[in-house]
């Protein structure tokens, strides 16, 4: 079964709600509400841009579980402080801030 979780985008800090795909075995995929975002959350693969243009290459974040090395995905910001970030994994659930995940 699959489960739902509380994915941020990491430009807009907003939830991205899933996207029901046709398979009902593929895991969910988050998508940002904002118009024009092109941000996209999968819990193998982890954030990705939904290409436009094939030629186009951004940064993304590419945060890894110290336990199981899945992807983390954004769960967590503080307006009151801009520069932290709460990743979480999909899989264990295990969490670490912008500064663990840059220390290691």
């Amino acid at each position: 079964m699959r489960k739902k979780l509380d994915v941020l985008c990491y430009e807009h800090h907003r939830e991205m709600p899933p996207k029901v795909r046709s398979e009902s075995t593929e895991p969910l995929l988050y998508v940002c509400p904002m118009p024009a975002c092109r941000i996209r959350y999968e819990s193998l693969g982890g954030y990705f841009i939904e290409p436009v243009d094939k030629e186009a290459q951004e940064i993304l974040p590419h945060v890894l579980c110290p336990s199981d090395e899945r992807p983390m995905y954004l769960a967590k910001v503080q307006a009151e402080k801009r520069s932290f970030r709460l990743w979480k994994c999909p899989e264990c659930g295990s969490t670490r801030t912008n500064q663990e995940a840059s220390s290691g």
